[in-house]
């Protein structure tokens, strides 16, 4: 099996590293990373730029691109062999709720799918993880890639978040319980922080100019049962297929129904 990772923070964090050394006992891994910190840039890609692809050590390359950049050029030099799966993290944060239209870890993954791969995005809900967290998380993926890589899908994301632990255990000890879950609705409290406001003359001349940096305070989400919310605070591993087609069926079918009800009276 040949594996292509990649992420959203870089070639040498210690998520992708985790992953590196463990899913090297499944299968031939690759590695294709931004070569600086993406995160935030969700699905963006060069479509008017040039991107650079190097090669650092064998098997190991990264690129002056977006997460989804990566994922695309994986996919598409004859440099590169075809890939079984393709695994994105592991994010230094979590990617739960509306968090995965921002992101560009889950991105990665959404573009393989695009392109009929299968494609699993992973997270630390912790913000700062220790190598030694990122390997127990990295260690599960392995054994759960083992029992289920026959029953992914093509089309679906499996966006998985892996919870809070006590910084003590090891990745001998046992894992958290997995719960499939659905997208949870995350409450965001951004807001801009004025860092340079414009000068008295171009005040005069009434023009507007503002350096602006996004803030966020706490942020937190709709309470529902079943949700990747639900299942983090209760500690489980949240595991959500998270589908391409974006369509909302509900709204399509009142449409629907509401055409056809016109047009018979």
């Amino acid at each position: 099996m040949k594996l292509l990772l990649c992420n959203d923070d870089g070639p040498d964090t210690f998520g992708v590293c985790s992953l590196r050394e463990s899913l090297s006992d499944i299968g031939e891994v690759w590695q294709l990373t931004p070569d600086k910190q993406q995160s935030g840039k969700s699905h963006a890609v060069h479509f008017h730029q040039s991107v650079i692809l190097n090669q650092i050590e064998k098997r190991k390359f990264v690129l002056n691109g977006y997460p989804a950049d990566c994922a695309n050029v994986g996919m598409q030099l004859d440099i590169f062999p075809s890939f079984d799966l393709l695994v994105s993290g592991i994010n230094h944060g979590p990617n739960l709720g509306d968090d995965v239209h921002y992101s560009g870890t889950v991105a990665a993954a959404r573009q393989a799918v695009i392109h009929d791969m299968c494609a699993v995005a992973i997270s630390s809900v912790d913000v700062e993880p220790s190598a030694e967290k990122m390997n127990r998380i990295a260690s599960w993926l392995k054994l759960w890639l083992k029992e289920n890589l026959i029953h992914l899908q093509k089309r679906t994301v499996y966006n998985i978040n892996y919870p809070h632990e006590s910084s003590s255990l090891t990745k001998e000890d046992q894992h958290p319980k997995v719960m499939i879950t659905r997208q949870g609705r995350r409450i965001y409290g951004d807001y801009y922080q004025e860092l340079k406001s414009h000068s008295k003359e171009q005040e005069k001349r009434g023009q507007i100019r503002k350096h602006l940096q996004l803030e966020c305070k706490k942020m937190s989400h709709v309470k529902e049962r079943n949700t990747d919310f639900a299942a983090i605070e209760r500690g489980l591993i949240s595991i959500t297929p998270l589908n391409t087609d974006t369509t909302d069926i509900k709204e399509f079918r009142r449409w629907r129904r509401r055409k056809l009800t016109i047009e018979l009276t």
